[in-house]
This record gives C-alpha cells, structure tokens and sequence, in this order.
C-alpha cells in the first residue's frame, strides 16, 4: 500500500479550533449508516430481493450500474422507505452543534435523506438549503456564508442522482461546488467512499488543500483509491485518519471543541423556553396568552421535579469530562440513584479509554501496556462498587483481562492462562445478569478462542475445548441476535481453525464454516466475503471465489482483495484451471474465459497484477487488440523483460501475423 500521511483527532480538533469558523465538512453515507439507512451493499441486496430481473440486466453488480435498471420512481421509493424512518443519530447532532457554534460555515452532503436538517433544527440552526441536483444555474453571489448543499438531490426533491450517466453529466455542477468552497476552508471529508460518482476526481484534480484536506475512514487503512488519487501526493496536503465510525469521531472532535452535548440534551429545559421564546403568543390571542402560561407553568413544575445536579453530571458524561463528573460525585454526600449510575458510566468510559491506550502500547512497550490493562480493571471495579449490577463493566473486565492475556501469551503461557481464566469469570457473572446480550457472548467467545490459538500448539486437546466452547458463545448470539453478522463470522474462523487441528473432521467442519460465513453474507453484505473467497479457493471453485471477490471490492475492501489475489491458494487455483482446459478440449473455451473473467477482476483491483496471465490468455484466444492492451499494461508497470519472454512462447506466434499486432510490436522494437 503507497505512503500516506495520518492525523490524529487531536490534531483535526486542533486545526479547526484556529480556523475562525472556515471549515467546510463533507458527508457520505457512513455518517447515516448507524441512523438506520443502508450502505450501498444493503440497497443492492434488497434490490436483488426485491427487483431480481432488474438486477440481473445490470451490466456489473455496482451500485451505479445497478440503480440504473430501476425507475425513478422505484429509486425514490427504495430509498423513502429508510429515509422516513430514520432517527438523528450522535453524528449528525454532533456536526449540527458544531455547525450552530460558528465552528463550521459549510456541509456538503451526497446523501439524500434530511438528517443533517433535522439535527440543525434540533440545536436552534436553519441554515440556507441548495439542492445542485435541480439547480439550472450556479450562482455564487447568491450563497449564503452559512449553508447545506445537497450535492446529488434529496430523497423528497425532484431529481436523484445515482446512475453512471446522471452523475457524469453532473461533474460540472460538482467542480463548481467545489472551486467555490475553495481551499481557504478546512475540508473534512467523512463517511464518503468515492466510489459511486464522479467527487473524488473533482477533488483530486484540486492541487492543494491550502489549509488541509482531512479524509475520515471507519477502516484503520484507507482505500487504495482515496490513495492513489489524493493521500499518495504530499504537495496535497490531505492527510488520513482511521478506526473511527462517524458517530464516534464526530461526537469526539466535538466534545474537543466544546461542542457537546447540545442544550437539547443537556439543558432541555432551557432548551424549551429558547424555542418557545420565538413564539409571538399574543397572536393568539386570549387562548395564545393562556397557552404561554400554561406552558410556562409545566416547565416550572418539570424543573422543581426533576434533579438538576443529575441533568450536570450527565451533560459532564456526554461532554467527556470524566474527571470533572467524579470530582463532582465525590462531592455529593446522599447521591441518588441516577447520579451513581452517571458515575459508573464515567468509570466505564475510563477504563475502556485505558484499554485503547494498552492496546496501542501492546507492540511497543508491553510492560506499560499491562498497566494499563490494570489500570482499566481498577476502573471497572470501582464501577461495579458503585452499581454491583452493571452487566457492562463486568464484560468489560472480561475484555480487558482477555486481551492482557493474549499479550502475555507468547512470554508467560501460564500468567496469561490465569488471566484467561479470570476474564471467563467476569464474563460468567455479566452472563448471570443480562443471559440474552449478545455483546457479551461474543466478547466470551473471542476470549476463549483467543485461548484455544495460544494452547493449539503445546495443548491440541484443550485448544479444541476452548474453541467448541467459544463457538457456543457465538451461535448463543446470533440466537440472542439473529442479525448480528459479526458472531456468524466469528464461527466460521473459529469452525476453520478448528479443522486445521483436527484433520479427521475437516470437512465436516469446513463445511459448516462455509454455512456460517454465507450466513453472516447474507446478514451483511461484503461482512464476510474475503474469508468465503479464500475458502472458495482453496476448494477450488472458482465463480464462487470470483462472486465473493466482487462482493469485498464493492464493500471496499480493495487493499484486502489485492492481498488475497496473491495468495497460494488463488494462484493454485488459477493453474489449475489453466492445466483443465488444456486437458478438456471439449470444456477448453468455457474454462479460459472463466479464467480470464477472474484475471480481469485481479486487474481490475490492481493495475498490472494480472496483465501478463491475461496476455496469455488473450493470446490462446486469438484477441490480438485485447493482448495488446495487457502487454501494453505490463509494460508501463515495469514488466519489459517478462514480456519478452512471453513473446516468445507458441501461442504467441500466430498473433504476429496480424497486422496491427506486428506494427505494435515494431513500434516498441519487439521484432
């Protein structure tokens, strides 16, 4: 993977802080994936379900290629039905508090539903609203300094964009967006893939972010794309930061910048009389003055009810003062119930903060690491002192003991056993007190499958008791959890590593490791494909190995599938194919273009990975032009002197007697 430059939180927070408001934030879909509306992948899934001959006419299985075999109409209505009953999640109110606070003047959304609009209203901000996609004209005298741009359409508007075709004829609308928010502005690009329109090569054809682009990925590692076309160039100045989903990191930029909580959940009430405040009562009349009064009175009679020192401890938990709340807690001499649970969440929020700070430590320094895991451990204590039923401290004890141990494995087996061993009994006991969470169950099982792969190698008959156990756990959450796609995976690598130590089941588990990834597949699309994908290869079938690798690539997994194209198993499997079709005439032409099909997927993801083999290929078919255009690939990626071996081989002969064929060879001194 090419060199990329990486910015921490702090340091976006940082940047932002000093901008006097200039900061322009553009959002994808993964800053509403949490809200309730599907990723791409999902959409396909429903679409296949719901429109299978629409689906089959779509010339690939892209998003793009596939929304274009629908209606209008139908497009509108498949996507209403989430948008409608979508909720504001901590990522929008986040971003709209931060916007309301003259941190940031501008949003751009590709998306079409309305919950950046709807969180703005929530904080008391009603920004200017354009929708480009209906725009005859751009004009940016007209622009208001504090506004929303819905780059592709709304779901409620009268155009939506999302067709190969549409989006191309929209690319001059787009450079105009984004010549006109200009560079002085902070960007930062969040949820956004780049891989449905034409943006992203909008904004690499931009020379330098003179004040920093900020490219925000769930993934630790960006795609290879965003790479290539912005992170890879320095002189960009666009930098990468990873690991976050959008409601963690915008919840967090905010609580950096004193954004959060808003009023709204912090001071409800206060947040009420603000909005009332804008009412003019009196146009009511007598019936209006009464409202007001009545009105009035409620909120009073609310604020003597309730307890506000609880309402300044929560906001403190949501604003992530930690240590502030506990100072206050220590303070309180009869606190009440509310407020001890406030402070257990506190101490949980400690430890698992702690906890990420072991884990960044593990690989460097582990002495400090396993402090840090001590550390955490106090802290879940402390909070089960003060809330002995708090189910998740306990499951997070058992997280934090299980990964000490896993570190500890390789230098103390038997510390790290002992650890292991604890860590159950805190998972036994979260168990006891809420026996359906899935949560739990799935931290168990990877806890104790984490001990089977420590005990594989000196102690196969306990390595394998640890991983029937954790498949247990993992077929318990998934019955707790039907669509909990992570447990289904979970017990497909359990299942495998399992059939790796018992030869004598092998297939009998291989087979039921296949049911459980195709099951999380089916759950979430692209959840599981990359590990269905080696699966597929090593048994050698290889369409399904090709429909799976499309699958990873179109859920934005191309660095993964680049890897896995290199594997044994692949390359194996490959030949394979290659040595049948030369001992079935009868199958030969069905079998090559199966294999050129998936050395066109490998190319496809990767640039030059496959140029060679489907020279080859191309050349045992007779396809003069589509050879040329591999060797010509080969050829720009560094590979001259393989191709001139190639040339040398049988197949390759008759091909020169074609005549552009000859002429592309004297051209390059090929002779």
């Amino acid at each position: 993977m090419s060199a990329y430059a990486s910015r921490t939180l702090d340091d976006i927070a940082e940047v932002i802080r000093h901008a006097d408001g200039e900061c322009v934030f553009l959002i994808g879909a993964g800053a509403s994936k949490s809200a309730g509306i599907p990723l791409a992948n999902g959409l396909l899934a429903e679409i296949e379900r719901d429109f299978p001959r629409a689906y089959a006419r779509a010339r690939d299985k892209s998003y793009n290629s596939v929304m274009a075999e629908l209606t209008s109409a139908q497009r509108s209505k498949l996507l209403s039905r989430h948008m409608e009953q979508a909720k504001v999640n901590w990522a929008h109110l986040a971003l709209a508090q931060m916007f309301h606070l003259r941190k940031i003047d501008r949003i751009l959304t590709v998306n079409f539903d309305p919950l950046i609009m709807r969180a703005c209203s929530m904080v008391g901000e009603f920004p200017a609203v354009y929708d480009l996609a209906v725009a005859q004209e751009f004009k940016p005298a007209r622009i208001a300094p504090r506004s929303v741009f819905y780059l592709n359409g709304q779901h409620t508007g009268f155009t939506i964009l999302n067709a190969d075709a549409e989006l191309q004829a929209h690319r001059q609308r787009l450079q105009q967006i984004v010549a006109n928010t200009g560079t002085h502005r902070i960007w930062v690009v969040l949820g956004y893939s780049g891989a449905a329109d034409p943006l992203l090569d909008v904004l690499a054809e931009v020379p330098v972010f003179d004040n920093g682009l900020y490219w925000i990925g769930s993934r630790a590692q960006p795609s290879q794309i965003v790479i290539d076309k912005l992170l890879s160039n320095p002189e960009k100045q666009a930098y990468f930061h990873g690991g976050l989903h959008a409601d963690d990191f915008l919840k967090g930029l905010a609580q950096k910048l004193d954004c959060f909580p808003p009023p709204l959940l912090s001071r409800p009430f206060e947040h009420i009389e603000k909005i009332i405040a804008h009412i003019d009562f009196d146009t009511g009349g007598d019936e209006g003055r009464t409202a007001h009064a009545e009105l009035r009175r409620q909120i009073a009679d609310s604020r003597a009810r309730h307890d506000d020192q609880s309402v300044d401890l929560m906001a403190l938990l949501m604003a992530g003062k930690l240590e502030q709340l506990l100072r206050e807690f220590a303070g309180l001499s009869h606190p009440t119930e509310r407020q001890r649970t406030v402070a257990a969440w506190a101490l949980l929020r400690q430890g698992r903060l702690l906890e990420d700070e072991a884990s960044q430590l593990a690989h460097s320094d582990s002495n400090q690491a396993q402090l840090k895991w001590t550390q955490a451990a106090q802290k879940y204590g402390a909070a089960l002192h003060i809330k002995p039923d708090m189910y998740e401290a306990l499951s997070h004890w058992g997280e934090d003991l299980a990964h000490a141990a896993q570190a500890l494995a390789a230098s103390d087996p038997a510390a790290a056993q002992a650890k292991w061993e604890l860590a159950h009994e805190k998972f036994a006991s979260a168990h006891e007190i809420m026996p359906d969470n899935h949560l739990v169950l799935q931290r168990w099982g990877y806890a104790l499958q984490a001990q089977g792969q420590a005990l594989a190698a000196t102690a196969a008959p306990q390595a394998l008791q640890k991983w029937q156990l954790a498949q247990d756990k993992f077929r318990q959450a998934l019955n707790s959890a039907p669509d909990f796609a992570p447990a289904a995976l979970a017990l497909m690598h359990s299942l495998l590593q399992q059939a790796g130590l018992a030869p004598a089941h092998s297939a009998e588990l291989r087979a039921a490791a296949r049911a459980a990834g195709e099951q999380a597949e089916q759950i979430k699309r692209g959840s599981a494909s990359l590990a269905l994908a080696r699966l597929y290869a090593q048994d050698g079938e290889l369409n399904s190995c090709l429909r799976a690798l499309e699958q990873a690539e179109q859920s934005g997994q191309d660095g993964q599938v680049q890897a896995l194209l290199h594997e044994a198993s692949f390359q194996e499997l490959m030949a394979s194919l290659l040595r049948q079709a030369n001992w079935e005439p009868a199958r030969s032409a069905e079998l090559r273009a199966t294999a050129i099909a998936a050395a066109e997927l490998a190319e496809q993801i990767q640039s030059g990975s496959a140029s060679l083999t489907l020279a080859r290929l191309y050349a045992q078919s007779g396809e003069a032009d589509s050879c040329m255009r591999a060797l010509e690939q080969a050829l720009q990626n560094g590979q001259g002197e393989q191709v001139q071996a190639l040339l040398h081989e049988a197949q390759f002969q008759n091909l020169r007697k074609h005549a552009d064929f000859a002429a592309w060879l004297a051209q390059r001194g090929m002779n």
